[in-house]
Parts: structure tokens; sequence; C-alpha cells
């Protein structure tokens, strides 16, 4: 196997936003609950609205409170690379070869320096140079909490990594091709269980609907 496909670092952090994850229980038990009212009371008729039901179902129902329950950024450190994205599935993937770091900085977030405290978004990336304020600057990984490493290349791009192993991460980053090799196949592993997950996860909704749905008709 290829050396760049051994993790040396890993590390996992949900956002600090629990709100999100509580508005997409609401927004599921809501669609769910009116969709067994209606098959219950007769509402919906012929297929095309059965499908467009059970497409609403999968969408808000299964799929959005799931990537809320589940969403989480991934750092990793690998032989030759820096790996941050968002699971589940590997959103928004960047990577930062480790040669071309020039200088790391273990700090917190700071008002003055960084117009903000705290983290609040994860996974970083997507929002355009000159963002509007409010927005996170795409050089930002931030999941939640104020410690970061600063990363500069040397091209002169920097980078900011949320993490709560911030003096772990710099040291892995300042020396990443001595450290001991982890032969995880977390890779692979991983991503199977994701979806793995999402499966259960659409089984078990299927067969609570189908259980009320029997209680309202008996």
């Amino acid at each position: 196997m290829n050396d760049g496909h051994f993790v040396i670092f890993r590390e996992e952090q949900k956002s600090g936003q629990w709100w999100g994850q509580v508005i997409a229980l609401l927004i599921a038990i809501f669609v769910w609950s009116r969709a067994i009212q209606g098959i219950a009371q007769g509402l919906y008729s012929g297929m095309f609205a059965y499908i467009k039901l059970l497409i609403l179902l999968i969408l808000a129902g299964v799929i959005f409170p799931y990537y809320m329950l589940s969403v989480k950024q991934v750092t990793e450190v690998r032989k030759n690379q820096l790996y941050i994205y968002t699971e589940p599935f590997k959103y928004g993937l960047q990577t930062f070869p480790l040669k071309e770091i020039k200088h790391y900085e273990v700090r917190k977030l700071s008002l003055l320096r960084d117009n903000r405290i705290g983290g609040t978004y994860v996974g970083g990336g997507g929002k355009v140079p000159g963002h509007v304020p409010g927005n996170i600057p795409s050089n930002e990984f931030i999941a939640k909490g104020n410690d970061i490493v600063e990363v500069e290349f040397n091209n002169g791009k920097k980078i900011k990594i949320g993490t709560q192993r911030p003096d772990e991460l710099a040291r892995v980053l300042s020396n990443g091709t001595n450290y001991g090799h982890i032969d995880s196949k977390m890779e692979s592993n991983h991503s199977q269980k994701q979806y793995l997950k999402l499966a259960y996860m659409i089984v078990v909704w299927i067969v609570c609907a189908a259980f009320f749905i029997f209680l309202l008709k008996s």
C-alpha cells in the first residue's frame, strides 16, 4: 500500500451548533407525522402522489436529519498530505502538501486578529475572497471552540484549522514523515460505515412509520 494511505493523525469534530440538529429532528418528526396522518386518512391517491411523498420523506425525513446529526469536520495527516473534509461522504475535501508548510502557530481565535471568537462552522471552504461580514472565509476549517493551528505555506497562503488537540496536530505537521504509521484502512471502512448507517436509519424510519400506520388503522 502507498505510504500516503497510512493515517498519522486523525481528529473528528462535531459542530458546536446543536440547535441545527434540533431543527433537523423537528422537521423530520413533522414530515413523518404529516405523512403518516395523510396515509391513514386516505389523502394520497395514485402512484405519482406516493412517489412524491416518498421523495419528500427520503430528503426531509431521512437524509437531512442524518446529515445534520452526522456532520463533522475531519482533519487527517498522512505521510505527505494534510486532508480536511466534512463527513459524511467526504464533502468539500481539500488537501495540502506537508512539504510546502513554511510556518505554523498554535493559538486561540482572537476578536482582533480573526474578527470573531469561537468556532461556528464545520468544514470551512466554499466562501469566496472578500466575503460578506458574518460569513466564514474559505481558509478557515473550524468546527467549534477557540483553539486553532494557523498554517502558512511557501506560497504565502494561510489556513486556520480548528482542533481540540492543537499541540499534537502541530507536532505532526512539523515532522509528519517521521511518525509511526497507523495502518487502519480507515478511508474505505469509514465510508462503508457511513452508508450502512444511512441505510439502517432509512429502515428504522420505514418500520416506525409502518407501525404507526397500523396503530392508526386498527
